[in-house]
């Protein structure tokens, strides 16, 4: 409901109608207020701005060519530890992902949606196991930077991704503060029921868990965290979330 609400708010200022007209469209004639979903919209209505004023460029020049037709937008999201930058990323994804589904919903067909929207927003999944790790103040604290780039068609559809990562803490691998733990990937590795008895064998695992490795450890276990963790303490749910996303990419069984 509350990304109906802001797109239905971006085509009404989109199609010229003023804040001032009245709400046959069942939309408030006040704007609503400030939202991640807002700043979202807003680029993305930048973004078909500029494809449509240089579209018409083109026309008016009578060109064919049109693979120099851009109109990049950036989004920013910065913030000190714990304020909700992952989770905030994750929401501007899921809104230009359904934006994608909106526009293009009666071109393409359901497998072909999830074979491209569903792998931008599961790549989050993947990349959380292998770099989040809880802090003192932060159960899922990203402990790197990430460029993301959405890539769009001219029709609006979201059509792929890529991801630069750095400046990943390394230096969390083999230790961390007393109530912080190092990377999700360890854990849910480790945790009981997230691999078969055989996978366990192979990996040399056999029954050991969190508690029997140092870099999975600290201050002899203790955790001075005053988090309530929440979902981040089940791990097996973790490493199943996991594993759906990296099929979801296109990951082999093997890999």
């Amino acid at each position: 409901n509350a990304m109906r609400l802001y797109w239905r708010w971006g085509e009404r200022l989109a199609n010229g109608v003023s804040s001032s007209s009245g709400g046959a469209d069942g939309i408030s004639n006040e704007a609503p207020p400030p939202h991640v979903f807002s700043g979202a919209d807003a680029a993305y209505r930048g973004m078909m701005r500029g494809l449509d004023f240089a579209r018409s460029n083109l026309e008016e020049e009578k060109k064919e060519d049109d693979s120099g037709i851009v109109a990049n937008q950036s989004v920013l999201v910065s913030g000190e530890s714990g304020a909700g930058k992952t989770v905030t990323t994750k929401f501007i994804m899921q809104y230009l992902a359904a934006l994608s589904k909106k526009v293009d919903s009666d071109h393409v067909t359901g497998s072909e949606k999830t074979s491209i929207e569903q792998r931008v927003l599961q790549s989050n999944e993947i990349l959380e196991a292998f770099g989040n790790a809880r802090t003192l103040r932060n159960d899922n604290s990203s402990r790197f930077g990430k460029f993301i780039e959405l890539r769009f068609s001219d029709r609006g559809r979201l059509m792929g991704a890529s991801i630069d990562v750095y400046l990943l803490e390394k230096a969390r691998i083999v230790g961390h503060t007393c109530g912080e733990q190092t990377y999700h990937i360890f854990y849910e590795v480790l945790a009981n029921g997230s691999l078969t008895a055989a996978e366990r064998k192979q990996f040399f695992i056999n029954n050991s868990t969190a508690s029997d490795f140092a870099i999975t450890t600290s201050d002899r276990g203790k955790d001075k965290s005053k988090l309530l963790h929440n979902e981040y303490d089940d791990h097996a749910r973790m490493f199943e979330v996991l594993r759906t996303a990296m099929n979801t990419i296109g990951f082999s069984h093997p890999e």
